[in-house]
């Protein structure tokens, strides 16, 4: 793995030093890394300050789905927990749709209706079987809860708390 100092803030000497066995990270040592590196080499000029402020993923959400990210980012970092308690984030939103993957078939066809289509034209959605990947299939014991500590699932619930906001669903 190279990472160059005009990309990223830390040399891999420096991740070694608290990570001695990097590249073999643990779950909760990859998502530590993975805000302390990524997201502020991601954000020049830092808006990040600290603790308090958002994950990576909320930052990638942000980019992909709201109007004008830089002035976001700027809202969120000083005022997070007011911004996302006032929903004022609905307001920097693209008009966007989200459908859950468990429910695709039916949410995708609701929603085709919503927007004009002909239920003739969109009823074999319906009737469409789950696509499963190829590769990649987890074991009965890979499961997602083994992973997560509850202060880790502390930490990620408050770095990413806007899109918990958002999907309130996934907050476990």
């Amino acid at each position: 793995m190279i990472i160059t100092d005009d990309l990223y803030p830390f040399r891999v000497e420096k991740i070694q030093k608290k990570y001695p066995h990097f590249p073999d990270l643990s779950f909760e040592e990859y998502i530590h890394l993975w805000n302390a590196i990524w997201l502020p080499a991601t954000i020049k000029n830092s808006y990040i300050d600290d603790a308090e402020s958002f994950g990576l993923e909320t930052f990638n959400f942000i980019t992909t789905f709201f109007r004008n990210a830089q002035e976001v980012f700027a809202k969120v970092n000083k005022h997070y927990d007011s911004y996302i308690a006032s929903q004022r984030y609905k307001d920097d939103m693209y008009n966007v749709h989200f459908i859950r993957t468990d429910r695709l078939n039916e949410e995708l066809y609701d929603f085709l209706l919503n927007v004009g289509w002909k239920r003739n034209e969109v009823e074999f959605v319906l009737d469409l079987e789950k696509i499963f990947p190829k590769e990649g299939v987890r074991s009965k014991e890979q499961v997602w809860e083994k992973y997560y500590t509850q202060k880790l699932k502390s930490i990620i619930r408050r770095k990413e708390r806007l899109i918990f906001d958002i999907f309130p669903q996934f907050d476990v």
